[in-house]
């Protein structure tokens, strides 16, 4: 259990690191941030986050940085959440909705609409076919020289595949 201090210090240690992507030191601490306490007070809470396994410090003169429990606790309890207005989830539900049912393509809406409501980039990777359960294939004659391969696995993925044949196949044979 952390107490309000070391839960202010925490809080931080990480936005300081996910600023500047390098340990945070206690001076760090006290001069840019508005917690009113000395570096040395800062110095014996980042012990007792350290101790409690909270941060880490990768050599002795270096500074603090958060690890994945100090993280858990930072996403789950100091981070301001931002809610959406309803104007924002009107446009989601919108935006999904006429994205149909083609996976590929509410995944690309989905990005689309994080990365907008986000500010930063998107990026959704869909599951790779060939690391699928296979499940069904289906061939479709489009042509006497073409035909339509459809491959589904377990997760729910469809993948479409235009072939060019180069011999006539009769509908019994595929």
């Amino acid at each position: 259990m952390l107490t309000p201090r070391e839960k202010l210090v925490l809080g931080e240690v990480i936005r300081q690191y996910i600023q500047s992507a390098t340990p945070v030191s206690s001076s760090s601490i006290a001069k840019h941030s508005y917690l009113g306490m000395s570096p040395a007070t800062i110095r014996n809470i980042l012990a007792q986050l350290e101790m409690k396994g909270y941060i880490y410090q990768p050599h002795p003169s270096a500074g603090r940085i958060p690890n994945t429990l100090g993280y858990r606790v930072y996403v789950n309890d100091l981070m301001k959440r931002a809610r959406l207005t309803p104007q924002e989830r009107n446009a989601i539900r919108e935006t999904l909705l006429h994205a149909g049912t083609d996976l590929e393509e509410v995944m690309r809406e989905v990005s689309r609409i994080l990365a907008h409501l986000a500010r930063q980039l998107g990026i959704i990777l869909s599951p790779r076919i060939e690391k699928g359960v296979f499940e069904r294939m289906e061939i479709v004659p489009i042509s006497s020289e073409r035909v339509l391969v459809v491959i589904s696995i377990q997760s729910g993925l469809v993948k479409t595949i235009v072939l060019e044949i180069n011999s006539i196949i009769s509908r019994e044979k595929l």
